[in-house]
């Protein structure tokens, strides 16, 4: 976009700097209780963003942020919103606005310090532009441990940018034979996926490194973003943040006796249909002889598993939707942990030995239409 740098003589309506949008306007809040303003002519129906950059560029301005119409009559404003593709940034204090034109004429937007500091330091950057749709992609946990053959769960956050709402599909790019994903499709709205990465059946001596990118179309045309690798992280008083890391690597280890590989056979999606749908996996037989116990992680509200059943190696059993909570057009994957509950340590004096609820591992990520 063009850049403009103000004026410094724009402290109030009357002074209001005309701009043409759109524009990324470099400026700062120079001394305590001072105000940029700017106007701008648009037309009824037009969709304008007003967003600052201001603790995103390490400035101290505590932005807030008014569109008002030629008389000064505020019509929106904002003081702080929330970038999750900001890392550590403990208080997201820039500002943004989506605004719907309601009629022809002259706009202003005016930014101040909401605390009403001020000084040379409180810089900002500001972008005052029709929608820019665009999308960040950010997965969590930057490294995973998966035992040859077998699935490990993770996350993918999506930040919509500009009103951006469409499907994203999800791919790796440049991986080593044998690896997949399951669970690579975004439907619209969606702000966080679960889905898993299957491990081929060899080990690898070193780290593999991840590449998984995400396309989607907007506006007409194919955009491509990278999954940037990061780290959920806590904050004092329950705020988190996804700090980016430097690398997204697998670990692929040799599979320990309580690994099972398991593929599913259903072709996915899986579509529930009269409430209920069979999910059929392929198992090692040595599961045959042990109780298998399911659990869903992260559950939708409203899907539940049932009937499980074990034979030689079938595993199978039954995903439930409660249609009072889910509704027409619903897609979600299921991720679903496997557990059997196993004899373990020596026999007692009654031949019998203690059985232990044992994890085996994750299915392959479940992806449902209902």
């Amino acid at each position: 976009l063009p850049e403009y740098t103000e004026s410094r003589s724009n402290n109030s309506i009357d002074n209001a700097e005309r701009i043409t949008i759109p524009v990324i306007i470099n400026g700062a809040i120079e001394k305590p209780g001072d105000v940029d303003t700017f106007k701008f002519d648009c037309v009824a129906g037009s969709e304008i963003v007003a967003e600052v950059y201001g603790r995103r560029i390490d400035s101290p301005i505590d932005s807030l942020l008014r569109i008002m119409d030629r008389n000064g009559k505020v019509l929106v404003w904002n003081d702080d919103s929330d970038d999750k593709a900001s890392g550590l940034i403990t208080h997201q204090a820039d500002s943004y606005i989506y605004f719907k034109v309601p009629e022809d004429g002259t706009y202003l937007v005016q930014i101040s310090d909401a605390q009403g500091y001020g000084g040379d330091e409180y810089a900002y950057r500001l972008r005052i532009s029709y929608p820019l749709p665009d999308f960040t992609l950010i997965a969590t946990p930057s490294a995973l441990n998966i035992p040859a053959g077998c699935s490990i769960p993770f996350d993918i956050h999506i930040i919509r940018r500009d009103g951006f709402n469409g499907t994203i599909e999800l791919y790796l790019k440049d991986m080593p034979e044998g690896f997949s994903l399951s669970g690579g499709y975004v439907p619209q709205g969606k702000n966080i996926i679960h889905l898993t990465l299957t491990a081929p059946i060899q080990t690898f001596d070193s780290p593999v490194a991840l590449n998984i990118e995400g396309k989607a179309e907007i506006n007409g045309k194919t955009i491509v973003h990278p999954v940037i690798p990061a780290e959920n992280m806590i904050q004092a008083f329950g705020p988190t943040h996804l700090v980016p890391s430097e690398s997204f690597l697998a670990m692929v280890l040799k599979p320990g006796f309580r690994n099972i590989p398991m593929s599913i056979l259903n072709n996915l999606p899986l579509k529930i249909s009269g409430g209920t749908a069979e999910v059929q996996v392929k198992v090692s037989p040595r599961m045959a002889f042990e109780e298998v116990m399911l659990e869903l992680k992260q559950p939708p509200d409203g899907i539940s598993l049932e009937d499980v059943a074990i034979k030689n190696n079938l595993l199978t059993f039954r995903i439930k939707a409660d249609n009072t909570k889910i509704k027409d057009g619903f897609t979600d994957n299921l991720i679903v942990e496997v557990f059997t509950n196993s004899p373990v340590g020596p026999k007692d004096e009654k031949g019998n030995r203690t059985k232990q609820k044992i994890s085996r591992g994750f299915l392959p990520a479940i992806p449902v239409i209902y």
